[in-house]
């Protein structure tokens, strides 16, 4: 007769609790896994996009290698184009061109998804938003921006740009021709809890040789660019610009300019 082998059986016991215990934790880790993905693309991806953006901006100038008078990086810029698009009621925002989503925009009292009709405020906040963003995943110029394989050296002499928004109006539904005023709205909106306007947020220190209200008045000024006004009838670009001075020596700037004019502006494009 077998003998009975209680302790053979016991452990043969505890072997299969054991592989239960994995299987729930490796299942639930992945339901974990699932949910927080979930979670993420559940926010239109925009916010995480911005501070993955940001993430491999600062990462990559922190990986620099200086190559006789060359940089380049083991990293990449990883950065989404954002979409925004105006209708007479709403405006669509999105990373993808093709499934952008009506976002909520400040009008009268509070904040709406549908407004009456498009007017120079809610176009003014959203751009400036828009470049907000932008400088904020640029590092706001703290930051020694390059791009691998073209912004090399003195005798390249080039301004590297990275697109960061695509602005269109729809003209089948926008009945306002002209949206004017950024500029004053920028020097009288303050920035949340920082209490600070966007226009002191864009001119704050940085790596920049000049400011950003000089570069506005002086360089965009000069090739006819520093209007501030939006026409419904044409693209704009909201995009970061490494503004070329010398090897040690470059200026940051955030910018929004008619999307046809943009190579006056940049030797160098990224999107």
């Amino acid at each position: 007769m077998k003998k009975f082998n209680l302790k053979k059986l016991q452990r043969s016991k505890l072997a299969m609790v054991s592989t239960l215990v994995t299987l729930l934790i490796i299942l639930a880790g992945a339901i974990v896994i699932f949910l927080f993905v979930y979670s993420v693309g559940a926010k239109a991806n925009t916010e995480s996009a911005m501070q993955a953006c940001r993430l491999s901006v600062i990462s990559q100038a922190n990986t620099k290698i200086e190559l006789g008078l060359k940089r380049t990086s083991p990293l990449e810029i990883d950065c989404n184009k954002r979409y925004v698009n105006f209708y007479n009621t709403k405006v669509e925002i999105g990373i993808d061109p093709d499934n952008t989503k009506t976002v909520a925009v400040d009008y009268e009292d509070g904040q709406v998804k549908r407004f009456t009709e498009l007017n120079d405020f809610i176009v003014n906040q959203v751009i400036a938003k828009e470049m907000q963003t932008c400088w904020y995943e640029f590092g706001e110029g703290k930051s020694h921006v390059f791009m691998n394989g073209e912004d090399n050296s003195w005798w390249n002499n080039a301004n590297i740009c990275y697109v960061c928004s695509e602005i269109n109006f729809n003209r089948d539904t926008v009945k306002q021709e002209k949206f004017s005023g950024l500029i004053d709205y920028m020097k009288q909106t303050k920035l949340g809890a920082a209490q600070d306007t966007y226009y002191n947020y864009f001119n704050t220190k940085s790596l920049s040789e000049n400011s950003w209200e000089k570069f506005n008045t002086e360089d965009l000024k000069k090739i006819g660019l520093f209007s501030m006004t939006f026409e419904r009838d044409k693209s704009y670009l909201v995009f970061f610009v490494k503004d070329y001075h010398t090897y040690a020596s470059d200026s940051y700037y955030v910018e929004v300019i008619p999307a046809d004019k943009i190579n006056t502006v940049c030797d160098y494009q990224a999107t």
